[in-house]
């Protein structure tokens, strides 16, 4: 009886041969896995980088409006303000909306939502957010309380904020709740 033997190349025989397909195994692990850290590493500082540049542009514009309507005389001047600021903010917001997914972009994102009275677009992104547990948790708790005076539920509101209150740093967004 004739058996037919699988020719193997040179150097793959018995055990060094099993050790050489081990650690070239191990070899390609090892890349792969620095592949994709090399990968996310590079969309994070993507990410990193045009979070930035939605911040940047939101503070700007934030402060642009912020001091139009110090000096707002008439109520006609007012509305059209705040239309045009709308639409500021609304251009803004599909700028970036798809791009950024970084929790702080989602952050962000809600607060402007919150500006265009769009109160349950952004509860549904801040209830998404609070249910991780990061270094965001009380700010986004503290924008959950904002959200929760725009919508006239001052008494969860207040039980919320009381919550976290002994985390908060004064600034802009505390004074505007006290």
């Amino acid at each position: 009886s004739n058996s037919v033997q699988k020719e193997r190349p040179a150097g793959f025989d018995g055990k060094q041969g099993k050790l050489m397909l081990r650690n070239t195994m191990v070899l390609k692990s090892a890349l792969a896995v620095l592949f994709i850290t090399l990968i996310i590493s590079c969309k994070s500082n993507v990410q990193e980088q045009k979070f930035n540049a939605f911040s940047q542009e939101f503070t700007k514009l934030k402060s642009t409006y912020d001091e139009k309507f110090r000096i707002i005389s008439t109520s006609e001047h007012y509305h059209s303000l705040i239309a045009h600021k709308n639409r500021e903010l609304e251009t803004l917001l599909k700028k970036y909306d798809q791009s950024i997914t970084l929790d702080e972009g989602e952050l962000l994102k809600s607060k402007i939502l919150m500006e265009l009275a769009r109160y349950q677009e952004a509860g549904a992104k801040l209830e998404q957010l609070s249910k991780k547990d990061t270094e965001l948790s009380d700010a986004v708790n503290l924008a959950r309380v904002q959200l929760l005076i725009y919508r006239k539920k001052i008494t969860e509101a207040l039980t919320l904020f009381k919550g976290i209150e002994s985390n908060q740093t004064a600034g802009p967004e505390i004074v505007s709740i006290y």
